[in-house]
């Protein structure tokens, strides 16, 4: 489907895009992953409510920021520690160990 029949059928889905919206929580945040010839990228996006000063009409400011590289260091840190401890990627820590796990989702390094 070229982009001119998606203008008349009323416009492109996010996935057709190439995005792809994972809720954080908290209200109006999200993990939105790009789609792109080069790869995936990752980026950390929440929405502001704000009143245009001109009209007075409430307006969406959505604001990202690209994690992209600071998850996949993340996600290098964990595996790097699994192996240290002697554990196997993927394997759930052991008790003592699950306050210090990584609080990111886990994130191919194959994408960037």
């Amino acid at each position: 489907m070229s982009f001119a029949d998606a203008r008349t059928r009323g416009g492109l889905t996010c996935a057709e895009l190439g995005l792809r919206f994972e809720p954080k929580t908290g209200p109006d945040r999200y993990f939105v992953h790009i789609y792109t010839p080069s790869g995936t990228r990752l980026y950390d996006w929440h929405d502001v409510l704000v009143r245009d000063p001109a009209r007075g009409r409430p307006m969406r400011h959505s604001i990202a920021r690209d994690v992209t590289e600071e998850m996949l260091a993340a996600s290098q840190r964990e595996e790097a520690r699994r192996r240290a401890e002697g554990g196997e990627p993927g394997e759930v820590p052991s008790a003592r160990h699950r306050q210090s796990r990584n609080p990111y989702p886990r994130f191919p390094a194959s994408s960037a």
